[in-house]
This record gives structure tokens, C-alpha cells and sequence, in this order.
């Protein structure tokens, strides 16, 4: 089955939805992006560009018009977190998680674990924490309730410094006030909207003609220091057509993204590195390598965790039928089961435990069956609930 890497950089800024939206059944006035697109999106432009490249006969004006062709190449129904039986996508074996990459040098970034804090005494230096065993109690060893636990990532190529999540990005704030179709204002049309940059770019010297000035608000050229996109993989069950660049939309705004995909020699959808940067002296840890949707009862087998969690939901479509896969502002229906109307049906809400987050067990038997059981989700085939084991003694085994 080959593999292809999947490249997605924003042309400008970029908006991925959370739980909070401008909707009516949703109303919030102030609205954040997400950092990454939820595996479902991603998923969804696959279906969606697999569709594009078709035959006329199968796809034509923006519409599906054979379903039985259309369902070979893209699966009858999109991911539904209630229904594991019907994940059949088609042409589309399994996706990676998505994952932070520098373009210019090929670099990964993924996330090094929620257990970092601040030193005492260096400003903007982090270091681990490591656990420790007072009789049957664990604790985090020198921890500081008034700094608290920071998720760090870390490159593939250069491990001697983790990196804050939020130094990847940059906001982009909007305020404004919405207008109805007769130029009016209603009272629940304010609105705030924050967006995100990839922070790419660094302070250098002054532009010329500006030398010697002495004023604060003078303009300095622009040094490029990165060039950071959105990345993932998918492995197909056979060889798929696809333009090697083009202009895509992607996110609760649609903003355009370049997407550039390539094929890969190593079939691999995650390659990892060396994780015994990060080890705990006593314990096994469970790194989540992705979002994870683990029930309690599997949880709760961890002897020590500290996790986030996010809010998760997903749209539910058909490839049978005429009904509307996007509509932002319409009624959107609750449910999994076979619909009938035209509106979007949105799943149940559920909760998923962040990358990042990490589950402590005493020995690799404990670690490996928590594996073994999160990966056996059907969430794990679209990008989610990807683990690596990281033991004390620098071994490690990933799933």
C-alpha cells in the first residue's frame, strides 16, 4: 500500500472551529481558533480531492453524480465516533496524526509532554518532572502549584530544547459587528474572532533609509527563520491521483491552504525518533502522540496521569443522497443515525484527552496493554489515538 505525505500551509491566516461558534443555536460573541484541524477535516479533504480528480461521470459540478462509483473511491459515509463498523473510506486505508513541519528542512515537531515547568531560576527554560513514590502515593517531584505543567514539542532532528506550543503561532484578531441583508445591526451581531499565523518570521535590521533614526516605530526588515506547515499522512490501498500542488480551502472560514502531496519510500505513517530525552527515572509513560478518545474504564489503569482534555464533535455525511456538507449558518441536527432531512447533522459531543498527555505504569506488561487497547479504537485510523511507550531505561516501543 503506498504512503503519501500530505503538506498544508496556510496563505495567510487560518481558523480551525472549536465548540464555540457564531451559530444561533451556539451564540458567543468571542471565538478562538483552534492550533490544528481536528483528523476528521483532514480526512474530509482527502474524501473531497480524491472526488475532484474522478471522472466527469463520477463527479461533475461540485456533485456527486454515480454513488456507486463515488463510494469506491471515498467510502459511503464519512467518520462517525458512534458507528465503528462502517470505516470503509474507500481508497483511503489510515491517516497519520497531523503534525508540525518546517518545509525547509524537513524537520518534525511533535509533542514531548504535558510535564514541563519552568526553572527557578532561568526565565524561559523548562525541565521535565519526574515522579516519585511516597508508599502507595505518587506525586510529581518539586512541583509548583504557582507555575503549573506546560506541553513542550520537540523536533525530530535536534532534541537538546523542547519548543511551547504556542511559540509556533501567532494571534490575529478581528472585532467587529456583522451586518443583516438590509445593512442593519441585530443585537447579537458583535463579534470577536481570533485567527492564527505560523510565526515564521523574526525581527532583523532596519530597512533602508531609516539608519540612524531614532524613532521607536521605525520598520525593521523581516528575517525568515522558518517555514512551518501542517503535515500528515495517509496510506492508500492503491496508488491515488493527485495534483503535486494546488490551492485547497480547509477550516471554519474555508482560508486557502497550499496542499502538496508527495509519495514516500518508507511506509511508515508516524516515523519517531528517540524519546529517551523525556524518560522518568522510575516509570513507564504512555505518551499520546495524538488527540485520544480513551474510555474511563481503560483510563483509570494508568497508576498516574496528567492530561487536558478538548471538546470533540464531527459532521455526519452520506455519499448517497442530496444533502447539504456544508452550511454554516443552518440548522444542525444531533444524532448519528440515517437522516433524512437536507440539515447537517453534528455527533454528540464527546471528550478527547490532548497530545501530549501522559499515563504512568510500573512496568512495560501494564504500559503495553494500555497500548494495545487505546490503538484498537476505530479512532485510531483516521489519526487519532497514536501512543509511543517511553521506559525508564531508555528502551522504547512505539504503536
Amino acid at each position: 500500500m503506498p504512503t503519501y505525505l500530505v503538506k498544508l500551509t496556510p496563505i495567510d491566516k487560518f481558523f480551525f472551529g472549536q465548540k464555540n461558534t457564531f451559530e444561533k443555536d451556539n451564540v458567543n460573541y468571542f471565538v478562538r481558533s483552534s492550533h490544528f484541524p481536528q483528523q476528521t477535516a483532514l480526512l474530509g479533504l482527502l474524501r473531497y480531492q480524491l472526488l475532484c480528480h474522478a471522472d466527469k461521470s463520477v463527479f461533475d459540478n461540485n456533485k456527486i453524480v454515480n454513488s456507486k462509483a463515488a463510494k469506491e473511491l471515498i467510502g459511503e459515509k464519512s467518520f462517525s465516533p458512534e458507528e465503528p463498523s462502517v470505516d470503509n473510506f474507500g481508497l483511503i486505508e489510515s491517516l497519520s496524526p497531523v503534525f508540525l513541519m518546517d518545509k525547509e528542512t524537513g524537520e518534525m515537531y511533535l509533542p514531548a509532554g504535558l510535564r514541563y515547568q519552568e526553572k527557578e531560576k532561568e526565565k524561559g527554560k523548562y525541565e521535565p518532572l519526574h515522579l516519585k513514590k511516597e508508599g502507595s502515593v505518587v506525586l510529581l517531584e518539586d512541583y509548583d502549584t504557582k507555575k503549573g505543567v506546560y506541553s513542550r514539542w520537540i523536533s525530530d532532528r535536534i532534541q537538546s530544547d523542547t519548543i511551547a506550543e504556542d511559540d509556533f503561532f501567532k494571534e490575529d484578531t478581528r472585532v467587529g459587528i456583522r451586518k443583516n441583508y438590509t445593512g442593519g445591526t441585530e443585537d447579537d451581531a458583535f463579534f470577536c474572532e481570533t485567527f492564527y499565523h505560523f510565526a515564521n518570521y523574526v525581527g532583523g535590521d532596519l530597512k533602508e533609509g531609516n539608519e540612524g533614526t531614532a524613532h521607536s516605530n521605525c520598520e525593521k526588515e523581516l528575517k525568515k527563520v522558518h517555514d512551518y506547515c501542517f503535515a500528515f499522512r495517509f496510506r492508500a490501498k492503491e496508488e491515488v491521483r493527485f495534483e503535486k500542488s494546488k490551492i485547497v480551502h480547509l477550516g471554519g472560514e474555508r482560508q486557502p491552504f497550499l496542499m502538496e502531496v508527495t509519495k514516500e519510500e518508507n511506509t511508515d505513517l508516524l516515523p519517531l525518533k528517540d524519546f529517551s530525552f523525556a524518560k522518568d527515572r522510575s516509570l513507564y509513560m504512555v505518551l499520546l502522540l495524538s488527540d485520544a478518545c480513551i474510555p474511563s474504564e481503560i483510563a483509570k489503569e494508568a497508576l498516574f496521569a496528567i492530561t487536558e482534555v478538548k471538546d470533540f464533535a464531527c459532521l455526519l455525511t452520506q455519499t448517497d443522497g442530496d444533502r447539504r456538507f456544508y452550511n454554516r449558518f443552518g440548522k444542525r441536527v444531533k444524532g448519528h443515525k440515517e437522516v433524512k432531512t437536507k440539515d447537517v447533522h453534528l455527533t454528540h459531543e464527546r471528550e478527547l484527552y490532548i497530545a501530549g498527555s501522559l499515563f504512568y505504569f510500573e512496568d512495560y506488561e501494564a504500559a503495553d496493554k494500555f497500548c494495545q487497547r487505546v490503538i484498537s479504537s476505530h479512532f485510531h485510523t483516521i489519526g487519532y489515538n497514536y501512543t509511543t511507550i517511553i521506559e525508564p531505561d531508555n528502551k522504547q516501543k512505539t504503536r
